[in-house]
């Protein structure tokens, strides 16, 4: 019995193979797009994702604020006084309990001419030119500062029988967002403090690490060999940094 073979030309075979080769590369090169777009609306996600409950935590604290400030004046009566020192004499008898319940640091109470009617701290140059701003557009004010720990810092005008202004000023813990934060996103979270003079560099030896769900890693990370990256750059790609066999992708919220 005769065995027939059919020869393939070497040019048809090497047209074949070479097609194949660029389907593959072709397949390989799309895979490898797709998986860069579907990291990058990852990212998005999470920058957006997380302004959104910095934003909405911030909102809910200012109105919770605003609220008891409101009942409180309608309750001692204020707009039925001629001064403000029963005003000055409630807030102190109310500072415990709004520790206590709203996690109030200090409180400021200043009238026009600047004179403090009350006070439980010392009165730092942000919490002047907050309620300088109250006095100058007659409306509340509200900003994040981070002197050793994040607050959230917001003052409101009062009137009374007069029709003479203070503004009250309370600063408020933020340790909340941070737990709202890592709950929500399912991440840890830390919030950093880097030098204005570094003019738009992060250099990990002069980034000071203010709270941390888990500090451990976060003074880690901060303390590998890392050349400085530019700040526009990671707020809004992000940072990627390798730790022992893990691979940690940080991303910039600016909080202040």
């Amino acid at each position: 019995m005769n065995i027939k073979f059919v020869g393939v030309p070497t040019k048809l075979l090497v047209l074949i193979v070479s097609t194949l080769l660029l389907l593959a590369v072709g397949f390989s090169s799309l895979s490898y797009w797709r998986l860069q777009a579907d990291y990058r609306e990852f990212q998005q996600n999470n920058i957006v994702q997380g302004q959104v409950q910095v934003n909405l935590h911030n909102s809910i604290l200012r109105t919770k604020l605003t609220v008891w400030l409101e009942s409180f004046t309608d309750l001692i009566q204020l707009s039925q006084q001629d001064d403000f020192s029963n005003l000055a004499l409630q807030l102190e008898k109310q500072y415990d309990a709004l520790q206590l319940h709203l996690n109030v640091e200090d409180i400021w109470l200043v009238d026009e001419k600047q004179n403090i009617l009350f006070a439980t701290n010392d009165f730092p140059a942000v919490v002047q030119d907050n309620i300088a701003q109250v006095f100058r557009l007659q409306e509340p004010e509200h900003r994040i500062y981070c002197p050793q720990s994040c607050q959230l810092l917001l003052s409101l005008p009062l009137l009374n029988k007069q029709g003479d202004m203070v503004v009250v000023t309370m600063s408020t813990s933020l340790v909340d967002m941070l737990f709202a934060l890592k709950t929500t996103l399912d991440r840890d979270v830390a919030v950093i403090r880097i030098p204005a003079e570094d003019q738009n560099v992060i250099k990990s030896s002069s980034v000071k690490v203010i709270s941390a769900s888990n500090m451990r890693l976060t003074e880690s990370l901060l303390a590998m060999d890392k050349p400085d990256s530019a700040l526009n750059k990671v707020l809004e790609k992000g940072l990627h940094l390798d730790l022992g066999k893990n691979s940690y992708l940080i991303n910039l919220l600016t909080l202040s």
